[in-house]
């Protein structure tokens, strides 16, 4: 549980990019890992320069505590999966993310191409002036009754507007909120190509922990090793 300081939750990586999850002071992480019995996909890294203080609850002493309160035991298991896919959804999404920022890099043209195009032959652009001569008269016909058009459709747009400011400040009162938990996330976009339930409830091979028998087999063989070299 966090005391004080709030977690970052990132993806494996080096760099501010790879963040995509907050949690505040008071809540609560690995619960999920323990109870399933899986490895952590992500990484988790105090969001402050402030010191970080977490209150701990050994493995051992949860799953204890878990057995002796089956009605607990229940409750614990179906929030932490549940709190697993939420995990692995905002994963899974900034991981396309981040996949179509490096796409749309590499499709963008170099800065000699960009300046090719920028260039534009001189006939051209005399052709583009004298036309633009030519066309002036008209041009300020049109812009008068354009003026005229305006002044009307001002008023009638007065109560389109003050609708628009109030649901404008609900949406910044909304996006002060979800800036608080969530890092660089468009609220309007969030649900748009959801990530498949199916997938998000799937075990990846990165978070299956190895049986009991091969890790009990590894320690004895390690501690057969030592023994034999301290002969």
């Amino acid at each position: 549980m966090i005391q004080e300081g709030i977690v970052v939750l990132s993806l494996k990586g080096i760099g501010p990019e790879n963040d995509f999850f907050i949690l505040p002071t008071y809540t609560y992480f690995g619960d999920f890992q323990i109870l399933y019995d899986l490895k952590s996909q992500l990484v988790y890294k105090s969001g402050e320069s402030k010191h970080l203080i977490t209150m701990c609850l050994k493995k051992g002493k949860l799953k204890e505590l878990m057995d002796d309160y089956a009605d607990a035991k229940a409750f614990y298991m179906k929030r932490a999966w549940h709190r697993r896919i939420e995990f692995r959804r905002r994963m899974k999404k900034h991981q396309l993310k981040l996949e179509s920022i490096q796409n749309a890099k590499k499709k963008q043209p170099s800065q000699g191409a960009k300046k090719a195009k920028e260039k534009k032959p001189k006939d051209d652009s005399e052709d583009h002036s004298s036309q633009s001569h030519s066309f002036s008269n008209s041009d300020e016909s049109e812009e008068d009754s354009l003026e005229i058009e305006a002044t009307e459709s001002s008023v009638d747009d007065s109560d389109s507007d003050s609708a628009n400011k109030m649901s404008k400040k609900k949406m910044k009162q909304k996006d002060k909120f979800m800036s608080k938990i969530y890092c660089d996330v468009d609220p309007l976009a969030e649900l748009v190509e959801d990530i498949d339930p199916e997938e998000l409830e799937r075990i990846s091979e990165d978070e299956q922990t190895e049986s009991r028998e091969d890790i009990l087999k590894e320690r004895n063989k390690k501690k057969s090793q030592q023994n034999a070299e301290n002969i």
